[in-house]
Order: C-alpha cells, then structure tokens, then sequence
C-alpha cells in the first residue's frame, strides 16, 4: 500500500521543526527520562460490605531512564502502580514521587500509557492514530503531521500512513500504537502488557523494535508483563510482586549487554541464570499462597 503523504526518512532531521528536532538529538545524547519513587504504598479498593488490601507497604524507586519490568499474578495491584505513577490513582497511604517531587493529586503531562491492546481509532488513518495524542496536547495540524510521519517511518510503517486500521495486521496496528506513544516524547512511559496479544514471532519483532526505538528516546518505563522472558529480555531490572495483600518479593538487576537482540536468551548464558532464580520466587510465592489457603 502506497501512502500519499509525503515521506520523512529519520535521517532527514532538516524536516523537522526545530523544537523537535534539538530534543530528538537531546534524547540521543542525554537520558530524557523521570525518577520515579514509591513511597511506602498501601492501597485498598471497596468490594460490597468489605475492603480489599491490594498493595502493603510497597517501596520502589526508579531511576531515571531506567527499565523495570514489573511481574506477578493477576490482581496483585501491577496496574494500580502504574496508575499511581502518572497520577490517576492516588495511594491510601504513602506517597509517589516523580523526579523528586510529590504528586499529590495532580497528573503527569510527561506521562505516556500504552495499553494490553493498540486502541486505535478505527475512523482514523494510521497517520491520523498517531496523530492524536499530539492533537489532544494542542500541537498545530503541520507540525503533528510532520511528527507522525516520521514516527511511522522509525516502526517501518512509513508506507501505510493512509491506511485505515481495519487493512493493517494486529502487528501493524501495534506498531502504530508505539509510534502513537512514543511520538508524545514521553518522560515517562508506562506499558501495561504491550505485547500480550501477539502471536509468538511478531511479539519477538516488535520487542526487538521497541527495544531500538526505546534506545534512542530512553524514557524511564515501568512495563507490565507476565512473561519472565520479555521482562529480562527488555529491562535493567525486574520486580516480583507477590503475597496477600502484595509485597515485593524480588528485585533483580539485569546485567545483560545493551543494545540486546531478539537472541539474547540463547546467547547469555546469564539469562537462564535470571529466569531460573525468578522463576523459583514466583513458584514460592504461589506455594505458600496455595499452603495459606
């Protein structure tokens, strides 16, 4: 499918507007991305007659431009810290933090959230998608234009800019949410399992991707996942959450070589290493969950 915008080669950074472009350049020679730091979080959620501990106690802190990979069972409270991190959750007790400063309250602009599926417009172009947190923010009609075409070229899309989501394949499609993300040049990234609803070989091509992409703008991310694999594959370290009401249970650093490759976890010998002992938590945790009931 042949597009009929123009097309703007990332090499080419003369097409972009000047703001942009020094940033672009700014992200490739300095980390653009926030600390972020949970204070001492406790939070609960009301289920008929009684309340629900989701989180107790939990303290992390993220440095900035740092990738954390955050697992454990479903409903253990992964996405409530997600929602804390950029100010739409507001802990019971304990407080966030973000580049040192307490949220409290207010939301963070230099937040970006991508979500499990792509949440495309379907009335809407690819160019148009990626277009639209840009156009939310009040960035002028050329300008954002001009972003979205140059992010679509960076995830390989730079010829589909015209199609409309039905014609593009779910890897198409999150392609187009990354570049959607990403073209907000967010501070803070926030993934909640990204790539779950991939088959096996576009997940391993889109991680690979996102890793290259993320390389050159490096926000801090807190990423969700389930999958010990991607979450050593993709991050600087990886944190367990587990018990009832959740706690971390580990924190692992990753020392695996950047820029890393779809084969990482066939090349390091490291990596069998991570999963191994990961691995051996969660199935602690869930035997003593199992034992408790």
């Amino acid at each position: 499918m042949t597009s009929s915008y123009p097309q703007v080669h990332e090499n080419d950074a003369s097409v972009l507007p000047p703001q942009r472009r020094e940033a672009s350049h700014a992200a490739r020679r300095h980390g653009q991305g926030v600390s972020v730091e949970f204070q001492a979080i406790s939070h609960a959620f009301a289920q008929g007659d009684r309340i629900a501990a989701v989180l107790d106690d939990v303290s992390l802190h993220i440095a900035a431009s740092e990738f954390v990979s955050v697992v454990g069972p479903s409903g253990c409270g992964k996405t409530t810290l997600l929602s804390m991190a950029c100010g739409l959750t507001k802990p019971k007790v304990g407080r966030v933090m973000v580049d040192g400063r307490p949220l409290d309250g207010r939301t963070l602009t230099e937040a970006a959230y991508m979500l499990a599926r792509d949440a495309l417009l379907p009335w809407r172009n690819a160019c148009e998608n990626v277009e639209f947190g840009l156009e939310v923010r009040g960035v002028p009609a050329k300008v954002r234009r001009t972003i979205a075409l140059d992010w679509l070229e960076r995830v390989g899309l730079g010829n589909y800019a015209g199609a409309r989501v039905g014609q593009l394949s779910q890897g198409m499609r999150q392609r187009v949410a990354i570049a959607r993300t990403l073209a907000l040049t967010p501070r803070l990234l926030l993934m909640d399992e990204p790539f779950a609803a991939l088959d096996a070989q576009t997940r391993v091509l889109i991680q690979e991707e996102f890793l290259r992409l993320w390389e050159s703008t490096r926000s801090t991310v807190i990423f969700i996942t389930h999958d010990l694999v991607e979450a050593i594959k993709l991050s600087d370290r990886v944190v367990l959450l587990g018990g009832s009401p959740t706690r971390i249970t580990s924190d692992l650093r990753v020392e695996l070589p950047r820029p890393r490759s779809a084969d990482v976890e066939h090349d390091d010998p490291k990596f069998a290493d991570y999963y191994n002992g990961l691995w051996a938590a969660l199935r602690e945790d869930v035997n003593r969950a199992t034992t408790k009931r």
